[in-house]
């Protein structure tokens, strides 16, 4: 006898499962054998992944030092018992001190999580209900629609127009007052800089869009992924500067993106109301995040240089990339202030420019979500120069139906 054992689940699982929310990676397919397909299916030896916002300028050479340092001191043995038999400091003081000098903040304002994504999967968990209603600009980060679905809130979008190039204007901050009047959101989220269109929402405006939050009780998540990208040298661009005034915000950073340490998962949110903090730590596991991971990423966050020469880097990979792309007819990108982008082709469709990349051994990521469906767009992830002139060169000859076996069938199933 077949039991139906998902009628057995919770309402929250179910709402989980009824609720699916593209991203920018189909969770349901296995990477290696995806890539091992491309490279079958168009006869390719290398494949190129554009997809995921990694930094490739790697990590801070300091935490190679560090760990050939002990290998060298014949104390490796010693650290890696203690990172792997002993369980790791819950409050991760060090790491919490170094962050807290760096924001002018407190320490006891931060809560350290397995990445962003458990963070904004405590949020929701510790704010919304059914039928709660969230805010959110589209397009934007996924995941805060997949999260707040899961628990059975209503979204209202807030729609960053394409021919403003997804900027956020004057006229969108009306609708976000008009939205928030009529609607209520328990929640808003914001990424600034956005994902995926790589803009940025200047102090002024942030400031602008706390004060009317206040005034309805709503509460401002503002995720900075890419934060780093527009710290200035030597500085924090944050809205991190403003959570004394605000305990209705919450500010959400991570060292997988610019840091280079996607694979350590560690993320922080900062956070001035003690109910708030207090909240999320009922649901945050008991130990969320390795010791090894929290002591090599207090490594990273000293190497101040590291991330400036990063930057410098990225701004020059932008450049090179963007100076070509816009010598192209048929191609178009919107402007970024991060390492991703997005591209469009004037006559593919999303899914056939993402079939013409993988036939030459690129792989982007699709971004068929709310607020662009429909529209062509792919994400790219800066890379190296090499890769990147790897990428242009597939461009140019995309661009003048060159060079990609398929391009008639392409255009056919258009």
């Amino acid at each position: 006898m077949h039991i139906k054992t998902h009628k057995f689940f919770n309402t929250t699982t179910r709402q989980a499962m009824f609720e699916r929310v593209k991203g920018y990676v189909d969770k349901s397919v296995d990477v290696e054998v995806e890539i091992a397909r491309i490279q079958d299916q168009y006869n390719l030896d290398q494949v190129y992944r554009f997809d995921l916002g990694e930094n490739a300028e790697g990590y801070s050479p300091r935490i190679t030092e560090y760990l050939r340092e002990l290998r060298k001191d014949g104390k490796i043995d010693a650290r890696l018992n203690e990172w792997l038999n002993s369980y790791p400091d819950r409050h991760y003081v060090a790491l919490t001190k170094s962050l807290s000098d760096k924001f002018g903040i407190p320490p006891e304002w931060f809560l350290i999580g397995a990445g962003l994504d458990s963070i904004l999967d405590l949020i929701t968990r510790v704010f919304l209900d059914p039928r709660d209603n969230y805010l959110m600009p589209i397009p934007s980060f996924y995941l805060f629609e997949e999260y707040s679905e899961r628990m059975g809130a209503i979204p209202y979008f807030l729609e960053l127009r394409e021919e403003d190039e997804f900027r956020w204007t004057a006229q969108t901050t009306q609708r976000f007052k008009e939205l928030v009047d009529k609607f209520k959101p328990k929640l808003i989220w914001i990424a600034n800089p956005n994902n995926p269109t790589g803009q940025f929402i200047q102090d002024m405006v942030l400031e602008d869009l706390m004060d009317y939050a206040r005034t309805y009780n709503a509460f401002i998540v503002i995720d900075e992924a890419y934060g780093e990208y527009t710290d200035p040298p030597g500085e924090v661009l944050s809205a991190a500067r403003f959570l004394d005034r605000y305990e209705n915000l919450m500010v959400l950073r991570t060292f997988s993106k610019k840091y280079g340490l996607a694979s350590l998962r560690i993320g922080y949110l900062m956070c001035s109301s003690p109910d708030i903090l207090e909240g999320l730590q009922v649901h945050r596991h008991h130990f969320p995040v390795t010791q090894l991971s929290v002591d090599l990423a207090h490594i990273a966050l000293e190497d101040e240089a590291f991330l400036n020469q990063s930057r410098i880097q990225n701004t020059a990979n932008r450049k090179e990339v963007f100076d070509h792309l816009s010598t192209l007819t048929n191609f178009s990108a919107i402007p970024t202030r991060t390492n991703i982008f997005m591209l469009k082709h004037r006559i593919f469709s999303g899914a056939q420019l993402k079939e013409a990349f993988e036939q030459r051994g690129i792989i982007a990521s699709g971004i068929d979500i709310s607020g662009i469906k429909d529209k062509g767009y792919l994400r790219f992830t800066l890379r190296n120069q090499e890769d990147n002139r790897f990428l242009t060169k597939v461009c140019s000859e995309i661009d003048r139906g060159a060079g990609v076996e398929n391009i008639e069938y392409l255009l056919k199933a258009r």
